[in-house]
């Protein structure tokens, strides 16, 4: 499978299945070969980056240069195996450990404050401050238990966000006029509080709660902004 002008053999489909957990149907793989060839325009057996960079869904992703470290020189069976976290089939620790990749950007299996900043940053442009940045980073980090100085290893996210109570995690974003209510309707939401007296938000807040719904803990994350 390292040239794609050949087709997919029934022995190929097994093996990408194989190789991929078997998240992805018989059916589902071969589609994807036919998109991966199609995107393989050099007919090389895998894609460049200026050849994933022209899908414009993947241009304008804020983490693409990052997923293009991830991604560059895959042929097709590792390319499947790339998508199958983004699988319905795919289990919570296979999601978890390709989240932990996005963010190991130098692949030595640690994870360190500057490391969660630079995915922060590329999140979030220029809506919010370094400073500000830093403050929710640390707040996220001291909820969960760790310090700006721990180093996060695999076993840390899957201790995290492989909690089987939590199932869903929303974020919102409060925007409206100056002075009409946002911190206090996020104040009134996360710690039931609400003052006559609050003063105008500068830069951003941070504040979450957990919800259940339906038998489901759903936890939301609200940023309340200045605008």
């Amino acid at each position: 499978m390292g040239n794609t002008s050949s087709m997919l053999t029934q022995y190929d489909i097994e093996e990408v299945q194989v190789h991929c957990n078997h998240t992805f149907s018989q059916q589902e793989i071969v589609s994807l070969y036919q998109r991966f060839c199609q995107l393989d325009r050099s007919n090389g057996g895998f894609i460049s980056a200026d050849e994933f960079l022209s899908v414009p869904e993947f241009a304008v992703n804020p983490l693409s240069q990052r997923l293009l470290r991830m991604l560059y020189g895959l042929n097709f069976k590792e390319f499947v195996a790339f998508l199958s976290a983004f699988s319905p089939r795919a289990s919570l620790h296979q999601k978890i450990e390709f989240i932990f990749k996005v963010y190991d950007s130098d692949s030595n299996g640690k994870v360190t404050f500057n490391d969660m900043l630079d995915v922060l940053r590329d999140l979030t442009g220029h809506f919010i401050s370094e400073q500000e940045r830093e403050q929710v980073l640390t707040d996220v980090l001291e909820e969960a238990g760790y310090t700006k100085d721990s180093l996060i290893v695999l076993a840390d996210f899957v201790k995290v966000l492989g909690n089987s109570d939590l199932k869903l995690e929303v974020e919102v974003v409060l925007i409206g006029d100056s002075g009409v209510g946002k911190s206090n309707l996020l104040s009134r939401f996360t710690r039931n509080e609400f003052s006559l007296e609050s003063k105008s938000t500068i830069g951003v807040e941070f504040a979450t709660r957990s919800l259940n719904v339906d038998g489901k803990v759903i936890k939301a994350q609200i940023w309340d902004t200045a605008s």
